[in-house]
């Protein structure tokens, strides 16, 4: 009967958690739930509140913006961009691309209009964006309208675009999101069936 209860006092104590063990247990989970709520907030900003991730694929806005650097953009109107700002847009008529460059200039057209029934006579302003890459020679082509304006750049992270991949980054922000979610769910899972089965 003595023998019996040191036995399970020995295996007692191999699986007792020491304050170190504890210290460090703390830790990973901290750092676990921080890796999961950052990258769930970035999945959320970007695919539901209108927030984009761009990484930078040339080196027209150097050395603002380096190849390889990722943006961040958020939704604004046209109408509160100004001179400086720097700007994300889409380009190209038939294969799109999405631009990164500042603004150097903005153009306000203004349209006036008669109905021709009534007489009543009505105007519209819509703005137009001048814009230019940093280390480019000359101006952008074509102005940018409201419906290719995606957003203003105000978060940049530098090379972070070149691992995650200039094209993609929306859909890597999605796997991150759900591989680091299974990861922790997994550890938790192991950690609940090794107390249960330590019964601690």
């Amino acid at each position: 009967m003595e023998s019996t209860a040191a036995s399970d006092l020995s295996v007692s104590h191999q699986h007792r958690l020491t304050p170190i063990g504890f210290v460090l247990r703390l830790i990973g989970a901290l750092l676990a739930g921080l890796l999961v709520a950052a990258v769930a907030i970035a999945l959320i900003a970007t695919q539901l509140l209108g927030f984009h991730a761009l990484g930078i694929a040339s080196d027209s806005m150097a050395p603002v913006l380096q190849r390889g650097d990722l943006v961040i953009t958020r939704p604004v109107a046209i109408t509160t961009v100004s001179n400086g700002d720097i700007v994300a847009f889409d380009e190209g008529q038939f294969t799109t691309v999405t631009v990164v460059h500042r603004v150097v200039g903005v153009i306000n057209v203004t349209v006036n209009t008669t109905d021709s029934k009534t007489g009543a006579k009505s105007s519209e302003t819509s703005r137009l964006l001048r814009t230019k890459g940093d280390a480019n020679p000359t101006l952008d082509g074509v102005p940018v309208a409201a419906d290719r304006f995606r957003g203003v750049v105000f978060v940049s992270l530098p090379t972070v675009g070149g691992v995650l991949g200039s094209g993609q980054v929306q859909e890597v922000l999605f796997g991150l999101a759900i591989a680091t979610a299974i990861a922790w769910l997994v550890y938790e899972v192991v950690r609940f069936r090794r107390r249960r089965t330590n019964g601690t």
